[in-house]
């Protein structure tokens, strides 16, 4: 008996779905991984532009030449922020979807700043 996985198991169910509610899947999908995206560069940003200004540089006003140097030597710190991130959100994640549940929310039908809202008064808590 081979065992497979529920991941495997979504997969096929939604290979067999119809085309109109794939495109719906996709689209909901393209939604959250731009969103994922626009959060990364939010970080991103905010990383280039405090380690420009502890080398005594204002991120906005250096050339493109510049920037590309400034990222090129501080590459390891940018690489380990989203490391950091990641590694943040997968054990913190589960943590707060629980806490939602338990104050009658449903996380994956919570908007992103339903989410964020959440978070900042489950930390107050």
């Amino acid at each position: 008996m081979s065992s497979v996985s529920s991941n495997e198991r979504v997969i096929e169910m939604v290979k067999q779905l119809p085309p109109a509610v794939k495109r719906e899947i996709v689209a909901m999908l393209e939604q959250e991984l731009a969103e994922e995206r626009r959060q990364r560069q939010r970080v991103f940003q905010s990383v280039l532009r405090r380690i420009a200004c502890e080398t005594g540089r204002d991120w906005e006003r250096l050339t493109p030449d510049q920037q590309a140097d400034l990222i090129s030597t501080y590459y390891r710190s940018i690489a380990s922020t989203d490391d950091m991130l990641s590694s943040i959100r997968q054990r913190v994640e589960p943590l707060v979807r629980e806490a939602a549940r338990r104050q009658g929310y449903d996380w994956d039908a919570m908007d992103e700043d339903e989410r964020l809202h959440f978070f900042a008064e489950w930390l107050e808590d």
